[in-house]
């Protein structure tokens, strides 16, 4: 969610979700969410922890414009739609937690602008919070 938040660089204003029912043994790793920004975008996560361990862990496909990039494992994007550009693939995988830990680090010691404002923060919280609202008790909830 705070991945959607960030590339939209929108709040979320809305949760919807739906996660698996009867006779699923843990329900809370089996779930879909959709979250609608305050720019008019639109995101999906589906979080499935039943899938096979072949399949990639993390994919991400963004929309946009008539173009698509696809994201798979933060390793291999390809580009569909754009002049020159079709597809790049990293040596290893890279989240960016490293670089991240470190400019957190630095900015302790030497003081700058937050990473995340306080206010995304909080609304990534509450998003996260209101889609087990709304699984649990089938509705949309308005942040």
């Amino acid at each position: 969610m705070d991945l959607l938040a960030y590339i939209c660089g929108s709040k979320i204003v809305s949760v919807s979700a739906a996660q698996m029912g009867q006779g699923v043994a843990v329900k809370e790793d089996k779930m879909s969410i959709v979250l609608s920004f305050q720019d008019g975008s639109v995101g999906t996560v589906n979080y499935f922890g039943n899938g096979s361990k072949s399949y990639p862990k993390e994919m991400l496909e963004v929309f946009s414009d008539g173009r698509v990039l696809r994201l798979n494992n933060f390793r291999k994007l390809e580009g569909f739609g754009f002049k020159g550009f079709r597809k790049f693939k990293t040596r290893k995988m890279d989240k960016g937690h490293q670089t991240q830990f470190n400019t957190f680090v630095e900015r302790v010691e030497k003081g700058g602008e937050p990473l995340i404002g306080f206010d995304e923060i909080v609304n990534v919280t509450l998003a996260s919070f209101a889609a087990v609202t709304s699984a649990v008790e089938g509705r949309m909830i308005h942040l």
